[in-house]
């Protein structure tokens, strides 16, 4: 997914929910797989929801590992899987359909 991609689908579903990807993150933080969750770049103009992934529940050769949430005040939403490795990063989105 490029950029492009992502503020086309900005563009199409509105601004971001803060206050709903505010309470995704308190709720996964209580998952024992869900280390820590932050917004990027910040709390105050928020792009993304970041949820890192405990690495240990990974093989060895997945250094870190995190989820993030874009949730839009349409109800639309895109999560985004990203793991950084000693091979090169692994990437998968997932869309509602």
């Amino acid at each position: 997914m490029s950029d492009d991609d992502d503020a086309e689908t900005a563009a199409d579903s509105g601004r971001l929910d803060r206050p709903t990807m505010e309470t995704i993150g308190r709720r996964a933080a209580t998952d024992p797989l869900v280390e820590s969750w932050r917004f990027e770049p910040d709390r105050i103009a928020p792009r993304s929801l970041v949820l890192a992934l405990d690495p240990a529940a990974y093989p060895s050769a997945i250094d870190a590992a995190r989820i993030d949430v874009h949730w839009f005040v349409t109800g639309d939403y895109y999560f985004h899987k990203d793991g950084k490795a000693n091979t090169p990063v692994f990437r998968r989105v997932i869309k509602p359909t």
